[in-house]
């Protein structure tokens, strides 16, 4: 868990790398959450930060860890509330989601395809994510099976989220879709070096890839607009 506001902080060597192409706008979920764990606020920012979720859990053992939850719920807030920032903020050509976050963004682009393809974005990139535990919602990815080109990131030394849960959401999501994998942990990876290498020719493949704005600037170079949606 995090918020909008600490997920900034997060990618600051992203919104370097992409300042001449992409405009990041960052999204909260609409959930608060109490964090008690020392080490987990620590990790979330803070214990006096305010955390946010994108669903509720109270089905696990470890109540912390959204991930380890075999069901969901208050996902119609946050559909809500994400699909109202991409229409605030239209046309926008990408969705960036680490962790609950990411993993959220691919529920979305599930319900999108299903009822709003025409908010659907050109690509998606997920950092940590993990296949949901929850049938119902694993269903709706695996019926969806939606053609937004995507990019998951995950780290090989990533002990909260095992990387088979990323491969098994990549799998369930279908379509086009890559994995990188780099050596960290359960982070966002600097971006420099393989990294940068592999996320910017990503963009340079699928950016500007969906409906044109006014003044026709969406192509590859232009200035992109992406939905960040923050998670942990």
């Amino acid at each position: 868990m995090q918020n909008a506001e600490v997920f900034r902080a997060r990618v600051g060597s992203m919104r370097k790398a992409l300042k001449s192409r992409a405009d990041l706008i960052f999204v909260n979920g609409p959930h608060a959450v109490t964090i008690t764990d020392a080490t987990l606020a620590a990790e979330a920012g803070g214990a006096s930060v305010e955390q946010r979720a994108w669903w509720s859990w109270q089905d696990t053992a470890t109540a912390a860890r959204p991930s380890l939850s075999a069901e969901y719920s208050g996902w119609e807030a946050s559909h809500g509330v994400l699909t109202a920032s991409l229409r605030e903020h239209a046309p926008v050509d990408g969705i960036l989601g680490f962790s609950q976050g990411a993993t959220a963004a691919s529920i979305l682009l599930a319900d999108l395809a299903r009822s709003c393809p025409d908010l659907l974005p050109a690509f998606c990139i997920l950092v940590g994510a993990f296949l949901p535990r929850d049938p119902d919602v694993v269903q709706g990815l695996r019926a969806s099976r939606h053609a937004v080109p995507t990019l998951l990131v995950h780290g090989s030394s990533d002990m909260l989220i095992p990387l088979a849960r990323s491969e098994a959401l990549r799998e369930a999501m279908g379509g086009r879709s890559e994995l990188y994998v780099h050596r960290g942990a359960h982070l966002v990876p600097t971006c420099s070096g393989d990294f940068k290498r592999v996320l910017l020719a990503f963009l340079d493949r699928y950016a500007g890839a969906g409906q044109a704005g006014a003044d026709g600037s969406m192509g590859p170079g232009a200035n992109e607009q992406a939905a960040a949606v923050s998670g942990g």
